[in-house]
């Protein structure tokens, strides 16, 4: 059978948005992080600082390893993933950096009129965690949940995840 023209394209959009679909990201994970990777302080700068003198972050949550610090190695997420029911929670980097056999683990609680916000989460390692332009960390894993409760793992690298099955 030969469709026409007209019909083609909506059939082809349909199996396509269908295939789509189905490339689900497995349960208690969410989908890639929105942005990685290394920034300056000149980066994060934001146009009314220079008026008001003091950073400005918008609807952006900074959650970095020194305050203080702006340059660094980030990972932006979205806030729903973090905290999909607004509440307050716990979350957790853990990350594996360059010349350091250990890992390093950082955890920032966060309330829940922060949670409840829009915008994405930008967690950094800033100040001497920071491992500087050029260097990405080997592998790394963001989970987050309730301060009382287990950590669901949400993000993590190809080189922290499990390893696949052997077959």
């Amino acid at each position: 059978m030969i469709l026409s023209r007209p019909l083609r394209l909506p059939l082809l959009l349909a199996v396509l948005l269908g295939a789509v679909g189905c490339a689900s990201v497995p349960p208690g994970k969410a989908g890639p992080v929105q942005a990685q990777g290394y920034r300056s302080a000149e980066d994060l700068v934001r146009i009314r600082e220079y008026f008001g003198g003091r950073e400005d972050s918008g609807a952006r949550l900074y959650l970095r390893t020194d305050p203080e610090a702006r340059a660094g190695y980030y990972w932006a997420v979205p806030r729903r993933d973090l905290f999909p029911a607004g509440d307050p929670a716990e979350v957790l980097l853990e990350v594996q950096v360059p010349g350091d056999p250990a890992d390093r683990s950082f955890a920032w609680t966060v309330d829940s009129g922060e949670a409840a916000r829009d915008g994405p989460v930008w967690i950094g390692l800033t100040g001497g965690e920071n491992p500087g332009p050029g260097r990405e960390p080997i592998a790394w894993r963001i989970r987050a949940g309730s301060p009382e409760g287990p950590a669901r793992v949400l993000y993590e690298s190809f080189l922290w995840g499990d390893p696949p099955p052997d077959g």
